[in-house]
């Protein structure tokens, strides 16, 4: 009992300082509530004097531009007067003079006005006179020089025509005389370039028959190539879009367990300091599009920023770091854009000649793309190819090819090295069926031109062979 009696009696003790500290706040509070009224009523008569010294100030200088503008007006009004008063005393004294002279003199006064007038016309009318005469002397004179040079032009090129036209006489003759050469040597080559032209029509059909063949063969392989890779397409995607769900699936679970379990730790904080068992927390923001320094959509955009080291496994990421290495492959597959037109499955070469090519590289080869994992080859196929997807995107292709034995000689098909962002370049199944129309018609009209400009040439070659035996000649 000894002892809560010492306790009592310190919290009144306690009690009543804080009693007195509350009391001294009051009276500081009371003090400084008037010296803020005290302060709010001196500022109030300073705006008044301040408004009253500018108003005073606004007012004078009114007054002083109006009388500034008095003083203008009645100093012009002035100088008026003054020049109308002497105007007039002028008018006066020449009246006067006038009436005091007689008849006579006035006479003699006005002609010798006209003759004044007169005079004063006649000086310009002579002045004038006198610089036309001066500018029609320069004109002669210039006439007179440019006569003289076209003359001495005019000698220059009559002789030179009368030399030209001999020149031309020589020519002339030395053309007739190589015309009649030119005729010679063409009769007698007639006959020799007849026959090569027909060895070589013939040589020239056979060829393009075997590539008109080869062609056939080359626009099925691209359309069997072309679906293929449509099919391998939308399967790509489909598995980029069942993975990007999940993993935002699983986004939204942990983020919403984290916000659970991070705003329950709060308010065990707040229950804790409460009870005076700790400190209270700083303030923290559990919603979103609020303005706050402390909030846990900020802890979810940190899980989201990839790391800065190179030795990182996939596993290693959280779930909105692999949702961001997800996007940006599946916008990397999709956004590429064409940068070189797809290169051609054989050459113009390799068709129209395929007789001058060497029998060890004499072999058809069957190109494969394969966007991701192996696809089994095609039925019949000649060739065993592996065709694997690197890292940067790029189809790399290993081909083994094997000799095919053909009747009339076998054919040699380039392998080229393509990347995924030239053959597709839109995401939607329905835009990689009109790229993939767009390259099997493109190789048609390749075909087709081909076909042309190798008929076109079967016309024109006895004309060409004409006119290079022609150049020979000359």
């Amino acid at each position: 009992m000894a002892q809560v009696q010492e306790n009592l009696n310190m919290l009144e003790e306690k009690l009543k300082h804080k009693e007195e500290d509350m009391l001294l706040l009051r009276r500081a509070l009371s003090e400084l509530i008037e010296f803020r009224d005290e302060k709010d009523m001196f500022n109030a008569k300073m705006r008044m004097m301040e408004s009253r010294v500018t108003q005073g100030n606004v007012e004078r200088q009114e007054i002083i531009e109006k009388m500034e503008l008095k003083f203008f007006d009645e100093k012009l009004r002035l100088r008026q007067e003054s020049i109308r008063s002497i105007q007039a005393i002028a008018e006066d004294a020449h009246r006067h003079v006038l009436s005091n002279l007689s008849l006579s003199i006035k006479k003699v006064y006005k002609q010798n006005m006209d003759m004044r007038i007169i005079i004063k016309y006649l000086k310009d009318q002579f002045n004038c006179m006198k610089q036309t005469s001066e500018n029609l002397n320069q004109e002669n004179k210039q006439l007179l020089l440019e006569k003289e040079i076209l003359e001495a032009t005019l000698s220059e090129k009559i002789s030179e025509m009368k030399f030209m036209r001999e020149k031309l006489k020589q020519k002339s003759l030395h053309a007739m005389k190589l015309e009649n050469e030119l005729r010679r040597v063409e009769n007698t080559k007639d006959d020799k370039t007849a026959l090569a032209s027909q060895q070589d029509n013939a040589q020239l059909v056979e060829q393009m028959f075997k590539a008109l063949q080869f062609e056939k063969k080359q626009a099925s392989r691209v359309y069997r190539l072309a679906n293929r890779v449509l099919e391998q397409r939308t399967e790509m995607e489909s598995f980029f879009l069942t993975a990007l769900d999940q993993v935002r699936g699983e986004i939204y679970q942990n983020q919403k367990n984290y916000k659970d379990d991070a705003k329950a730790a709060y308010e065990t904080r707040l229950r804790l300091a409460y009870y005076g068992a700790a400190e209270y927390p700083p303030i923290r923001t559990f919603r979103g599009g609020l303005p706050s320094t402390n909030s846990v959509y900020d802890d979810l955009k940190l899980a989201s920023k990839l790391p800065q080291r190179n030795d990182v496994k996939f596993g290693e990421l959280t779930w909105e770091q692999k949702e961001l290495v997800l996007s940006i492959m599946f916008a990397q597959m999709n956004a590429g854009k064409r940068k070189e037109p797809v290169p051609a499955i054989c050459d113009k070469q390799d068709i129209a000649c395929p007789a001058e090519k060497p029998a060890s590289s004499q072999a058809s080869d069957k190109v494969i793309v394969i966007l991701q994992g192996d696809c089994p080859p095609e039925h019949g196929a000649e060739s065993s190819d592996h065709v694997s997807l690197s890292s940067t995107g790029t189809v790399i292709k290993e081909i083994k090819s094997t000799q095919q034995s053909e009747s009339q000689g076998s054919q040699v098909e380039k392998v080229d090295v393509l990347t995924a962002p030239e053959i597709f370049t839109a995401p939607s199944p329905n835009e990689d069926t009109q790229a993939v129309g767009q390259l099997l018609s493109e190789h048609e009209i390749q075909s087709t031109s081909e076909n042309t400009e190798h008929h076109s040439t079967l016309e024109n070659i006895p004309a060409e062979r004409e006119a290079d035996g022609n150049t020979e000649n000359k």
